[in-house]
């Protein structure tokens, strides 16, 4: 799981990844299974890394297809 968010850089990673892992908490309370997710398996980035843009750069426009490139399988949400 990679997480892009504007706040890598104002708060860092250290409080980001509490962050996400309170939520992730909090939202295996009301699911059926657990949502635990390995740290190694989640990673946290800038909007502005070479990953966070080449995704974005071939998700094409909302609704639509994948463009070709070199993301071969990714889930992308826009949250607010």
């Amino acid at each position: 799981m990679r997480i892009g968010s504007p706040d890598f850089e104002k708060k860092g990673p250290t409080s980001l990844y509490t962050a996400v892992s309170a939520i992730l908490k909090d939202l295996s309370l009301d699911a059926p299974q657990s949502l635990q997710v390995p740290a190694d398996r989640m990673k946290l980035m800038s909007p502005y890394s070479l990953v966070y843009r080449t995704v974005k750069q071939h998700a094409g426009p909302i609704g639509g297809p994948v463009r070709e490139g070199p993301v071969l399988d990714a889930y992308i949400y826009k949250m607010t």
